[in-house]
């Protein structure tokens, strides 16, 4: 039952996946672009800057994790729900550094890619996550068989997808308000918005999408990096020929939309 019930699944989003192909190639056949093109407007800060709030980003970490081990036992339910909310609480933080270090008000928003419409590039943004899932189902595969081949054991998950299988329905509910509300917004503003922005004005596109990846990726801790890794390169590309940031929050938001279904579904399934 639980396997049947991951296949179904699994075909459903290959199904909406199909879906968006068809609509990419009849965009194509119509010649209209599949990516729009954002303008780029001025923003001061550089790659010091970016490397400056990623620090304050993994400084707002430590005393989330520091605070949360000091009030719960590792074993406690409500320890990963606590940090959840401290994590994404301290990191308040740094976006109000980002807010000072730009500009004020409206000017701020627009630099860092917040202008326009933001449904419609958010919409848009899921569409180009469903262009995205045969590329990532088709890497998790080989890096899972890789991983097993070499280590003798599955791939290790991240903690908050086991904690959605296992535990009780209000730390589900809470923990995927943060995966598909908190998340996105938050995490997509700091590392795209103004990470991606100050190295690509220091050091160029391709470099500064590199290593925006590679820290996004290890942001998610370090057992779960290698697959996060090519999500987060999707998403710089994404922003660096955009320069959108409602449109990366919708793909961002596709991605953990789909790890919450899963989830769920194993909750369901699971004896």
């Amino acid at each position: 039952m639980k396997l049947e019930a991951i296949h179904f699944v699994a075909a459903g989003i290959l199904a909406a996946s199909a879906l968006a192909y068809a609509g990419a190639f009849v965009t194509l056949a119509k010649r209209r672009r599949l990516l729009e093109y954002g303008a780029l407007l001025p923003g001061l800060w550089q790659a010091r800057h970016a490397f400056s709030v990623f620090v304050v980003f993994l400084g707002a970490q430590v005393v989330a994790y520091a605070v949360n081990m000091s009030v719960f036992d590792s074993r406690d339910n409500g320890a990963l729900l606590s940090l959840m909310a401290l994590l994404y609480t301290a990191n308040i933080a740094t976006l109000y550094v980002v807010y000072r270090i730009t500009s004020m008000g409206g000017a701020a928003a627009r630099a860092l890619g917040l202008g326009g419409s933001k449904v419609r590039a958010a919409l848009r943004g899921y569409w180009m996550y469903l262009l995205f899932i045969p590329l990532q189902m088709c890497y998790v595969v080989v890096v899972s068989h890789a991983w097993r081949a070499a280590m003798g054991q599955d791939m290790p998950q991240q903690a908050v997808a086991r904690a959605m299988r296992e535990r009780g329905l209000v730390d589900f509910a809470a923990l995927a308000f943060f995966a598909l509300i908190v998340a996105p917004v938050v995490e997509e503003v700091i590392f795209r918005g103004f990470i991606q922005k100050g190295l690509e004005r220091s050091y160029g596109g391709a470099t500064a999408v590199a290593i925006t990846s590679v820290l996004f990726a290890l942001a998610h801790g370090v057992r779960a990096a290698l697959l996060v890794l090519p999500i987060g390169v999707a998403l710089g590309l994404l922003y660096q020929r955009t320069k959108s940031l409602p449109l990366c929050i919708g793909f961002h938001f596709g991605v953990n939309f789909t790890s919450v279904i899963g989830a769920l579904v194993l909750r369901m399934t699971s004896p």
